[in-house]
């Protein structure tokens, strides 16, 4: 929280930011109209309030279920995956020898045909073939992530994005066998890509959301049905295992910028209440669920955001009361961090992000206004990575 506070873009990288993020909530929101339109349940039906903890800002915050082919959903789940990923491939002593392939299912899917059965088909074949390799060839498959792709006839194609190691060494004749040997157990349609230069690559959304944007809500109904409760994205062998352990010791990888540069660190995860029990709306007023890493939701200034279930200024209840409190606290504490980082006044971050302002040197990337001078050790601590930073 202390070190990411009033992390800076400069205006225009953070309009583009939003931009991007525009079109994700419009072709999220476009496809769970259509769902709903036909009866499926998209939406969590308790009201959730996103508050800026330093300049004030509130905003709701849409709450989809996890539908694999929503656009701000796959966002979501890949962002913690792929953080992970990039984590392990840098730390783990065979990371460097992570290798990427695509397998393909052999059969091209029309709409309302059975893509499901193709899907499980292609999930079974990576798994037997994950186990015989490990077996006889000392190779580890550590992920298995399945796409789709859509063309203009509506006809679906999966495949899955393979990423594996050899656990001892292969002379260049045993690995053309093992290429030869996966080649004829998963399919013609298999392909190795070489070593693993960028994480991105292979972890990536199970559909591309332009792609759906011409399908009419019965074929989403359709496809919902299909990928119900389907694993898209699967960590396995020793990658599996690290995710595993992060989530019994409830922490996360995620990025933190500190006085050399921005770098993956693992932390705790934030504390989650749970929902109150009962029907009364008011005994639930302003039920805290979580309190964010700071981000650049509101602005280019990177801050906390508290997320708030039932959010009222003005509750009825000692609980509600006592949580608006806390709300409130935080947001007091998150100011006094902004203000020892050096962050402008909090007019002036909403003034930037509503365009008004544009207070940025070009050359620089630098605020041109004047600011309060930060603490000698806390300046820095800040990154010099070429990032815009606050003066």
């Amino acid at each position: 929280m202390r070190l990411n506070t009033t992390w800076t873009l400069s205006p225009q990288e953070w309009r583009a930011n939003q931009a991007r993020r525009q079109v994700l909530r419009r072709q999220t929101e476009r496809l769970a109209q259509a769902l709903e339109s036909s009866g499926v349940w998209v939406r969590k039906s308790v009201p959730i309030t996103a508050i800026a903890n330093v300049t004030g800002e509130v905003d709701d915050e849409e709450s989809y279920r996890t539908i694999c082919f929503l656009p701000l959903v796959a966002q979501r789940e890949r962002k913690g995956m792929l953080n992970a990923l990039r984590w392990f491939q840098k730390h783990d002593s065979a990371g460097r020898f992570l290798r990427y392939a695509v397998v393909t299912a052999g059969v091209r899917v029309p709409a309302w045909g059975r893509l499901r059965g193709a899907i499980t088909s292609l999930h079974r074949r990576v798994s037997r073939w994950a186990h015989e390799a490990e077996r006889d060839w000392g190779i580890e498959v550590i992920y298995r992530g399945t796409e789709f792709t859509r063309d203009k006839a509506a006809t679906y194609h999966p495949h899955a994005n393979i990423l594996y190691r050899p656990i001892r060494r292969l002379n260049e004749a045993r690995w053309d066998s093992f290429l030869s040997w996966s080649r004829g157990r998963l399919g013609a349609h298999w392909r190795d890509n070489g070593r693993l230069v960028k994480p991105d690559e292979a972890i990536k959304y199970p559909f591309k959301p332009a792609e759906l944007d011409s399908a009419p809500a019965e074929e989403l109904v359709w496809l919902w049905w299909e990928t119900h409760r389907l694993k898209f994205a699967q960590p396995m062998g020793g990658f599996a295992l690290f995710r595993k352990t992060l989530d019994a010791e409830g922490r996360k990888v995620v990025m933190v910028y500190r006085r050399h540069g921005a770098r993956l660190e693992i932390v705790e995860k934030a504390k989650r209440d749970p929902l109150p029990e009962g029907r009364d709306g008011a005994s639930q007023e302003n039920t805290i669920l979580c309190r964010t890493a700071p981000q650049f939701r509101f602005g280019p200034y990177a801050q906390p955001v508290t997320l708030v279930a039932h959010y009222t200024e003005n509750p009825t209840t000692p609980d509600g009361a006592h949580r608006l409190a806390i709300i409130r606290d935080w947001n007091r504490q998150a100011r006094q961090v902004w203000d020892i980082n050096g962050g402008p006044d909090p007019h002036l971050s909403r003034a930037i992000a509503a365009g008004q302002v544009l207070a940025f040197n070009v050359h620089t990337r630098r605020p041109t206004v004047q600011k309060p001078e930060r603490h000698q050790e806390d300046a820095s601590a800040r990154p010099k990575n070429g990032c815009a930073r606050p003066s």
